[in-house]
């Protein structure tokens, strides 16, 4: 997947994961790309900006994230994650 020269901005998830993006995939191999973007003044419980979480059992490598000329500022989150919240297992 990718994402590119976008603006997610200004977006609040009041009881929820990924203020601005979510992305939960199980699926053997994902790759995601954010290019030429911004993320910014999201809100979420976690990832104020982005939440990611990949679930694969047994963990199957790749699972790919990249991030290029993108900024990721002034998000919050109620717990963890205030730009970015990354989970695979």
């Amino acid at each position: 997947m990718t994402i590119s020269d976008t603006k997610i901005t200004n977006n609040t998830v009041d009881e929820g994961n990924g203020g601005g993006l979510a992305i939960f995939t199980s699926l053997n191999t994902f790759a995601l790309v954010i290019k030429d973007s911004y993320i910014e003044s999201n809100s979420a419980s976690k990832g104020g900006g982005a939440y990611f979480e990949f679930q694969k059992t047994p963990v199957s490598p790749p699972y790919l994230s990249y991030l290029y000329n993108t900024s990721i500022q002034y998000n919050s989150a109620d717990t963890l994650g205030g730009g970015i919240f990354y989970q695979g297992y």
